[in-house]
């Protein structure tokens, strides 16, 4: 793995797996996680844009109708505690989208292990199938996080722009975080089903600059 000075890319052959053994899901939630945090312990603000290059395969990707999970997450932050995800690039079965929520509310209720009580709106954007990612696929982004008019986020999937979405785009928190990897969320009722699932990250950068993460097309 290399990391440049400003830590802000990594070129890696980093390979996530996921196993289907059922001691693996004995926690809270029954997730199973392998992340890496680009930025924990400095949140991303407002004022300035930010462009992102995140390039992935599914290996050995078997899918089941009960089995989901997320490869990227955008978090929306207050200082530096984690509230919720504001965006992720996530599958369901064999389909894989990128989910963009606009959060008015987060509530607990006692006894919920989970704590994750949203009164949201989610836009889903879909990106194609598990099967479309056997091979490196390469997912780009600008963002502009803003409470006000001025937002901005666009997302490429390699020379594809599949979204754009201007105002404000922001709605809890102080500052974002990145996390890239494997997550996963499965139905107790399936644990015996759940397959082994594999991700290889081969790159994960983001900066300031556009013409240091994106090509030039992407940056006029």
């Amino acid at each position: 793995m290399k990391m440049d000075a400003l830590n802000t890319f990594v070129t890696c052959d980093r390979f996530f797996i996921l196993p289907s053994l059922e001691d693996d899901w004995d926690r809270i939630g029954e997730r199973n996680q392998r992340w890496e945090t680009a930025n924990k312990k400095k949140p991303r603000k407002f004022k300035k844009p930010v462009y992102i290059k995140y390039t992935f395969k599914l290996n050995d990707f078997p899918t089941h109708p009960a089995v989901g999970g997320s490869f990227f997450q955008v978090i929306a932050n207050k200082g530096n505690s984690s509230l919720l995800p504001w965006m992720k690039t996530q599958f369901y079965g064999d389909k894989i989208v990128h989910q963009l929520n606009f959060t008015k509310e987060v509530f607990y209720l006692k006894g919920d292990q989970e704590n994750s009580n949203f009164d949201k709106i989610g836009y889903k954007f879909e990106l194609g199938k598990v099967s479309h990612f056997n091979d490196y696929r390469t997912l780009s982004f600008k963002i502009l996080a803003s409470k006000k008019d001025n937002g901005e986020i666009i997302a490429w999937l390699g020379n594809k722009k599949i979204f754009e979405v201007y105002g404000p785009n922001f709605t809890i928190g102080d500052g974002y975080t990145f996390k890239w990897g494997f997550y996963r969320w499965l139905k107790d009722a399936f644990l015996s089903e759940t397959p082994t699932q594999s991700l290889t990250v081969k790159e994960f950068g983001f900066s300031n600059k556009c013409e240091e993460i994106l090509d030039q097309d992407k940056c006029s």
